[in-house]
């Protein structure tokens, strides 16, 4: 099947530089489909994004965000990071 695979990066470790937390780059990725253009949406304690590779703020702690990834054929796969 023609589906996509998301892949939503390696886990990372950033440091908070102030108490409003930190500056994370995610970096997604999609393959296993040719039914191109895709969609990236990202959902964690910011809230949502969207794009392959969003910047948000992050509070600190440990956090766990979802890469939802879609293709032009309404093929879906998730991920995490």
């Amino acid at each position: 099947a023609d589906v996509p695979i998301a892949n939503a990066g390696p886990d990372q470790t950033v440091t908070a530089t102030s108490t409003s937390g930190a500056s994370v780059q995610l970096a997604g990725a999609v393959s296993g489909s040719t039914n191109s253009p895709f969609t990236f949406s990202w959902a964690g304690p910011f809230g949502t994004a969207t794009g392959q590779s969003p910047t948000v703020t992050l509070p600190v702690g440990t956090h766990t965000i979802t890469l939802t990834v879609a293709d032009a054929a309404f093929g879906t796969d998730t991920d995490t990071v």
